[in-house]
This record gives structure tokens, C-alpha cells and sequence, in this order.
């Protein structure tokens, strides 16, 4: 937008590496939910467009998310030469105590502290570090929930699927490989709570028609062998996986190894799957194995269904797991 005056203002994505921001000089640089825009970009890319400018000025705006990042570094450190505000939501006149209270008991204490009471919350038991998750984030937009037919680019894809109806949600992510073992997330879908299963497998049955799936994974645990049957009837490539202790740090250890390695985009919006990501803990059992669970009031459905999609692919990693297995059979 430019003014008669010689000014402008400039809205651009930060994309992983801000290489869409470079090349620029101003005067104000707002960095809108700067806590999701990754350091690099902050300390590398945006902080020298302000440089040679005497009087620039850098206004950070975000909800609290992780503590690792130059926006909590600007809000706890004064020599950083910030000004620091926080604004909970229990400030708005608009917002009445009554509807607060409500929102809590609705996503729980966890969700509510961050995003009503603006408070860093970091969990030492939190699987996915925030740091990790963000690397791993892209600006692009997903695909429609309900593709026209023939509107879906030839691929490879793979699909997770997680069924819930009462106290869960059914959901459906679908990722794609991009390039060699670089994978993507290209369509995720959250469906209202007591949407009948019928439904849910007609959704299935389209997107397959479209897709055409290379492989997928499917949560058995709750729903039986009879739509893990109905969906087998005309995508025999999905499989069903019990969710067991023991093969939920499988699924969760090679989603958390795939991205360790980068080879998984996400998308910054919406923020649903980051959130359910983060979200995810762990704890050491005394079998040996790790119990996973989420924070009271929260969802982890998306999250489960997108670790599904990814266990569903075969990459590199599989390969070193068993050759790694193979090693230490023969020793």
C-alpha cells in the first residue's frame, strides 16, 4: 500500500528462511504472533532491515508459545531494549467473567493460560518441543475439505485416519510426497463431535477416488472390525493399527525422527495441528515404555491421525530402523 506522501507499508509471509523479506530497509517492522516466526528470520533477516535506521522501531505482537525464541528472550530481558505489555483477555470490557469461565472448562487449564491468560507454559514433559514443531512450519494453504473431482494434482499420498464420535473427533490428514522422502501436509479435516461413522467413511471413500492413496493407517482400537472392513472394501491399501503402548511410541518416534531429520512441512494455519502437537506428552513407564497423553479438556485427534499418515510412508528411516534391528540380531 503506498501513499501520496512516499510512504508504504508492505504485508509479506516469513516463510522458514525469510528470504520473501529480504532486500528490504523500514522505518516499523510488526511482527504479527511473532512467537511463530522462526529465530532465524527474526535475528538474521528482519533486525538488519531496521539497522541503518536511527529511529526504527520493532513492535513484536504474539500469543505465548514457546520460551526458546528472541520474543521471550524481548519480554523477560530489559537489555534486549523492549517495552513489555501483556493484555489477558480478563482486561476486556467486551469479555465477561461468565464466558471466560466457560472457555475454561471448555479447552482446560493448559489452552486457557496461553491463550486468555498470555502465560508461557512450558511442559518438561511435552514430546514435540515447540522449537521443533516451528522448524518443521511453512505458510501455504491446505486443500478444500471436499475436492472438485479430477482437481487433485498426480501424486504420491498417504493417509491417517482417527475415528472418535462422542468424546473425540474423527479426523483425516493427508500428506504428500514432494520431493525424495520430503513429505507434506497437504489436507487435514476435523469433523463436529457425533458425526456418525457412515459419514465419515463416505468422506474416505471420495477422497481415495481422488488421491488414489498409496498407503494409510487407520486407529482400530475403538471402532471395531467392521469399519476397518467397510474401508478395506475399497481402499485394501489402508491398514488397521491397535493402539498399544508399545505402538504408539512407534508411530510418535518416527513422526518425532522424520521431523528431527526435515523431512515434514506443516502448515502454519491453521493452527490446530501445532497446538495438538505440542500438547502431546510423555512420561517413562515402569515396563520400559512411554506413556502419551494430553492435557485435560484438550484433543489430540489431528495429531494422531497425521502421526498415522506419516507412519504409513516409507522412507529412508524405516530402511535404517531395520537394518539397525538386523545388526543387533546377528551381534
Amino acid at each position: 500500500m503506498k501513499f501520496a506522501n512516499g510512504s508504504a507499508i508492505v504485508a509479506l509471509p516469513c516463510g522458514r528462511e525469510g528470504t520473501t523479506l529480504r532486500g528490504f530497509s523500514c522505518d516499523m517492522a510488526i511482527l504479527d504472533e511473532c512467537n511463530f516466526i522462526p529465530p532465524v528470520v527474526i535475528e538474521s533477516v528482519i533486525r538488519p532491515t531496521t539497522i541503518a535506521r536511527p529511529q526504527a522501531k520493532i513492535i513484536m505482537l504474539s500469543t505465548p508459545w514457546m520460551k526458546d525464541h528472541p520474543f521471550y528472550e524481548a519480554m523477560t530481558k530489559p537489555e534486549r531494549g523492549f517495552k513489555t505489555y501483556t493484555w489477558p483477555t480478563s482486561i476486556n470490557p467486551q469479555v465477561t467473567k461468565e464466558r471466560l469461565e466457560l472457555e475454561r472448562k471448555t479447552i482446560g487449564d493448559f489452552d486457557f493460560n496461553r491463550e486468555y491468560n498470555a502465560q508461557f507454559i512450558d511442559d518438561e514433559f511435552s514430546y514435540f518441543p515447540s522449537k521443533l514443531i516451528l522448524t518443521c512450519t511453512d505458510d501455504y494453504q491446505l486443500n478444500p475439505p471436499e475436492p472438485q473431482k479430477g482437481t487433485v494434482p498426480k501424486g504420491e499420498y498417504y493417509v491417517g485416519i482417527d475415528f472418535g464420535i462422542h468424546q473425540d473427533h474423527s479426523t483425516i490428514a493427508i500428506i504428500q510426497e514432494q520431493a525424495a522422502h520430503k513429505l507434506r501436509v497437504v489436507y487435514l479435516r476435523e469433523f463436529p463431535l457425533e458425526t456418525p461413522y457412515p459419514l465419515v467413511i463416505g468422506a474416505v471413500r471420495l477422497l481415495n477416488a481422488e488421491y488414489k492413496f498409496r498407503s494409510g493407517y487407520l486407529d482400530q482400537t475403538g471402532v471395531g472390525e467392521a469399519l476397518y472392513q467397510e474401508i478395506r472394501q475399497f481402499a485394501p491399501i489402508i491398514k488397521g493399527a491397535t493402539l498399544t503402548a508399545k505402538t504408539k511410541q512407534d508411530i510418535l518416534g518416527k513422526l518425532k525422527l522424520a521431523m528431527e531429520h526435515g523431512e515434514i512441512t506443516i502448515p502454519r494455519e491453521p493452527q490446530s495441528l501445532i497446538i495438538q502437537l505440542t500438547q502431546q506428552r510423555c512420561e517413562p513407564t515402569e515396563q520400559g515404555t512411554l506413556k502419551f497423553t494430553h492435557p485435560s479438556g484438550t484433543h489430540d485427534d489431528l495429531a494422531w491421525a497425521f502421526a498415522l499418515a506419516v507412519y504409513a510412508y516409507r522412507g529412508p528411516m524405516d530402511w535404517m530402523v531395520m537394518a539397525i534391528g538386523v545388526k543387533r540380531q546377528e551381534w
